[in-house]
């Protein structure tokens, strides 16, 4: 029988004072106008455009203006990550292979090695960009205070000419979430379906009940990563904020609109009920038969296609799911009405009370 779920609980209140202690304050954040750059907003038609552009072009008319604004920006962030000790001195940090990095939307990662540890770097790929220095200043000043087993490890920051400023991770030799999904020779048993499912309900769960909030925001395959032993761990706070601290309206990535929530594609707004749709829609994709958006019936869509059916209220398809429990917990997640949706406490308080009362009850069959 389908296990009740325990009934919703209220979200935590919003406030605006950081009480961790730790990283920018939000304060320290609007104080200094450190604005995320990469904006989309919906145009007449209903398709999205980027704002990207436009920033980028009137950076090119201030010349070299705006990008002596960065050496004052890093000088900021560098001072208090010395007094929260961890600013650490570029020529600790030794890159493997400089001309090969694996490249993200706006950023490059590398491989390289930290007091004989295997660690990665994150930099943007436009370092002279005042926006793109901006946002990776605000992921730094947000994932320093983070601390779970389930959350890539942040290990502190450095900067370096050329490169600019660097985001130091823990290294992460198992891949995506993506890679995971995609890979038809993984014949992954539900078992180990389960603790994947359950390693980041359980990261969501901390973030959404820390004070304040933290939204993700950008919550999808290619943003869970694996240690070399099968562990999960949420990653990228490059769209993460503190609830209360900023509006989150009008920042969105259009990566992949499946994980979107049909409010946030209407309102370019995230919030916590938008994490937690993008989890359903991960959850589905661990279950279902086939890669996700990709079955016989509908083959892999456009992120135009994903943007116009979930304005018209169409509901994704989740009909290959055949695992009762899977099942109700995703349609607890993808509600169409965000107050409907459970919260990841609950979500995950319900994946382990299942995992520790029977294994026996999560084989179920994903054909």
């Amino acid at each position: 029988p389908a296990m009740a779920l325990p009934t919703k609980s209220p979200a935590p209140p919003a406030t605006k004072k950081n009480a961790s202690g730790v990283g920018l304050t939000v304060e320290q954040v609007n104080a200094n106008n450190l604005s995320p750059f990469h904006e989309v907003a919906m145009n007449t038609s209903g398709k999205f455009e980027s704002k990207l552009a436009r920033s980028r072009s009137v950076e090119t008319s201030l010349g070299g203006k705006a990008k002596r604004k960065i050496p004052s920006m890093i000088a900021r962030i560098r001072s208090v990550g010395n007094q929260q000790k961890w600013w650490i001195d570029h020529k600790e940090i030794h890159i493997q292979d400089k001309a090969n990095p694996k490249l993200g939307d706006v950023s490059k990662v590398y491989e390289a090695t930290w007091r004989s540890l295997k660690i990665a770097i994150k930099t943007v790929k436009h370092c002279t960009s005042p926006e793109s220095t901006n946002q990776l200043i605000e992921e730094i000043s947000l994932w320093s205070t983070i601390r779970h087993p389930n959350v890539v490890t942040f290990l502190g920051a450095c900067s370096k000419e050329p490169m600019g400023l660097m985001l130091m991770l823990e290294d992460m030799p198992g891949g995506t979430l993506r890679d995971f999904l995609e890979d038809k020779k993984k014949k992954a048993k539900p078992l180990m379906r389960w603790k994947i499912a359950s390693d980041v309900a359980r990261a969501m769960a901390f973030l959404h009940t820390c004070t304040p909030p933290i939204v993700h925001g950008d919550l999808n395959p290619d943003n869970v990563l694996f240690t070399a032993h099968g562990q999960a761990k949420v990653s990228d706070f490059g769209m993460g904020k503190c609830l209360g601290s900023r509006e989150s309206k009008g920042m969105i990535r259009l990566k992949d609109a499946r994980y979107l929530s049909p409010e946030t594609i209407r309102n370019l707004n995230y919030s916590l009920e938008s994490d937690v749709y993008a989890f359903g829609m991960i959850l589905a994709d661990l279950f279902q038969r086939f890669p996700p958006n990709n079955t016989p019936r509908s083959p892999k869509k456009s992120n135009d296609r994903v943007i116009e059916e979930a304005l018209a209220g169409v509901q994704p398809d989740i009909s290959s799911v055949k695992c009762p429990f899977a099942l109700t917990l995703i349609r607890l997640s993808i509600c169409t009405d965000p107050s409907e949706r459970k919260s990841f406490p609950e979500i995950s308080d319900a994946i382990e009370s299942k995992l520790s009362s029977s294994a026996d009850s999560l084989k179920c069959t994903l054909i």
